[in-house]
């Protein structure tokens, strides 16, 4: 898929701190595609977190977890999970070979265990994909592709005495 631009506020990245050395390369390859990513990171000193957060998840377009051993420690990534499931915008990602937690179990998630940073990588490219897919038909620029132009019809008018 080409580089589209997505929405303002394009992507929600919901991660553990802990996890920031194995996400820090998911983050540059959304951004390598042009993609505005809102991570916590980006909080200014004294912003109210919770306050950030919500609002990050509300302006969002999606939101992209990142589903970590670590993640089951984390007090907001459920309620992070829950913003992109109401948004029905919801892309899961995996690293260490981690589990979703039993509430989003059903899910499919791409599995980036052994991604090496690649953004052109197979499996990073289900992420974008997925992203990119749902974009394209909330657009509506996917029934354009199926649209033919016609040509005004010319409409003559007949008298109602010739036969």
């Amino acid at each position: 898929m080409t580089d589209k631009p997505l929405p303002s506020e394009e992507v929600f990245l919901s991660y553990c701190k802990k996890d920031w050395e194995r996400v820090k390369p998911i983050v540059e390859a959304l951004q390598a595609k042009k993609w505005d990513v809102s991570i916590d990171r980006d909080m200014l000193s004294a912003q109210d977190w919770a306050r950030w957060i919500e609002r990050g998840l509300e302006r969002c377009y999606a939101v992209i977890v990142v589903w970590s051993q670590h993640s089951k420690e984390s007090e907001w990534q459920p309620k992070e999970i829950e913003a992109g499931i109401k948004k029905d915008r919801l892309f899961p990602i995996t690293i260490d070979n981690a589990t979703a937690p039993p509430a989003f179990g059903h899910r499919n998630a791409v599995n980036l265990s052994d991604w090496n940073g690649d953004p052109n990588d197979v499996e990073f490219a289900k992420v974008a994909a997925a992203v990119e897919n749902q974009w394209t038909i909330d657009s509506g620029m996917a029934l354009r592709h199926d649209i033919t132009a016609l040509k005004p019809m010319k409409v003559i008018k007949r008298s109602p005495y010739e036969p």
